[in-house]
């Protein structure tokens, strides 16, 4: 398989799997501590900005290590 298929792969599944730990990491809190959010204004703000933002440098990073790791595996 090439490197930049595998590279792909490795953003799209990094960011999506980041994104996903993030929202799942702030449900995770919240319940732990007992953070009452009546209007939900937090969780929405996690789930639909610092999670998507967070997944994408996640994903970002594990497309440049796994670029790297690739490119310095001979042929």
């Amino acid at each position: 398989m090439k490197p930049a298929v595998i590279t792909l792969t490795a953003l799209i599944g990094g960011t999506v799997l980041g994104c996903l730990a993030i929202a799942f990491g702030y449900i995770a809190y919240a319940d732990s501590t007992h953070y009452l959010d009546r209007e939900g204004a937090t969780g929405m703000g996690v789930v639909f900005f610092y999670a998507p933002l967070g997944g994408l440098i996640i994903g970002i990073i594990t497309a440049v290590v796994t670029f790297k790791i690739l490119d310095r595996r001979p042929r």
